[in-house]
């Protein structure tokens, strides 16, 4: 999941202009990081359930872990589905807002 991340953001930023860059970012990553806590916590759902019910049955622990992993792979695959669908080519802006034109620097000390 980690390689289709970046791609996926970077390509969602690109078509931002220059002045909402900073909070597309923002955005982002907060849908990232809610994203990554409530998978997780799908998981291990799914493995307390897999641990419970092998408990219950008298099985093999290990096998509820194995189950849990073979979901994981499975959700990993889905996310590369749409990472064949980015963008090829670079996205380019022709307009410059007036927010974004040179501006002179400002000496500090």
């Amino acid at each position: 999941m980690g390689m289709t991340m970046m791609p996926i953001m970077s390509a969602a930023l690109a078509t931002l202009n220059p002045a909402q860059v900073p909070d597309g970012s923002t955005l982002m990553n907060v849908v990232q990081q809610a994203a990554g806590s409530v998978g997780t916590a799908v998981i291990s759902v799914i493995l307390a359930n897999n641990v419970k019910g092998a408990v219950e049955s008298g099985g093999d622990i290990a096998g509820a872990f194995g189950d849990t992993f073979i979901v994981s792979v499975g959700l990993i695959v889905l996310t590369l589905i749409p990472a064949f669908f980015l963008p090829r080519k670079r996205i380019v802006h022709d307009a410059v807002d007036a927010d974004t034109e040179a501006k002179t620097p400002v000496i500090m000390h």
